[in-house]
C-alpha cells in the first residue's frame, strides 16, 4: 500500500513537471505590413516657429504571435527603416511620452491588427523628423515586443518590405 502511494505521488510529480505551465515558452512573431504600396500625403502648416512641411501615411500592420509566450506591443516601440546599401537604416521613430499606457496583449496563435498613423516633419520646426531627403522608396517596419519569456529584453521583429508613393 505504501509502495502504491509512493508510485502515485511520483506519478503526480512527473505529470505536474511535464505540464504546459512548466514547459519553456518561446517568443516568436511575424510582422506584416498588409499592403505592398502605401499612399503618402504631403502638406504644410504654419507653426509658431515657422512653416512646417510634413508627410502622413497610414500603415496597416498585423503582428502574428507564432510562439508560445504572450507578447506585449506598445505603439511607441516601432520604427521605420529604409534600404541603405546592403542594409537598412532608421528614418522615423515616434515621439512618445512616458505614460502608464498598458500594452496590447497578443496571445499565442493570435494576430493583432491595427492602422499606424505616421506623421513626420520633412522640413521646419517640428518632429518627429523624417530622416531622409526622399519620401518615395522601399521601407520596412521594426516592432519591439515585450514578453516575460525574453527576461526583460525585447523581441525585435522586421516586417516585409513595402513601398511609399505619393497619392495621386
Amino acid at each position: 500500500m505504501i509502495r502504491n502511494l509512493v508510485r502515485l505521488l511520483l506519478l503526480g510529480i512527473i505529470v505536474t513537471a511535464c505540464t504546459d505551465a512548466s514547459a519553456p515558452t518561446t517568443a516568436r512573431a511575424a510582422v506584416e505590413v498588409e499592403a505592398s504600396t502605401l499612399d503618402v500625403t504631403l502638406g504644410t502648416t504654419q507653426g509658431t516657429g515657422g512653416v512646417i512641411e510634413w508627410m502622413r501615411v497610414t500603415v496597416p500592420v498585423a503582428i502574428h504571435n507564432t510562439g508560445t509566450a504572450v507578447l506585449h506591443h506598445w505603439s511607441c516601440l516601432v520604427r521605420i527603416e529604409t534600404r541603405a546599401g546592403d542594409g537598412w537604416e532608421p528614418v522615423w521613430d515616434p515621439i512618445c511620452l512616458l505614460i502608464a499606457t498598458p500594452p496590447e496583449r497578443i496571445l499565442p496563435a493570435e494576430t493583432l491588427r491595427f492602422s499606424m498613423e505616421v506623421w513626420a516633419a520633412l522640413d521646419g520646426p517640428a518632429g518627429p523628423d523624417w530622416k531622409r531627403d526622399e519620401v518615395e522608396g522601399t521601407y520596412r517596419l521594426i516592432a519591439h515586443l515585450g514578453t516575460p519569456a525574453t527576461r526583460g529584453s525585447m523581441l525585435t521583429v522586421e516586417s516585409n518590405a513595402f513601398t511609399l508613393a505619393f497619392a495621386e
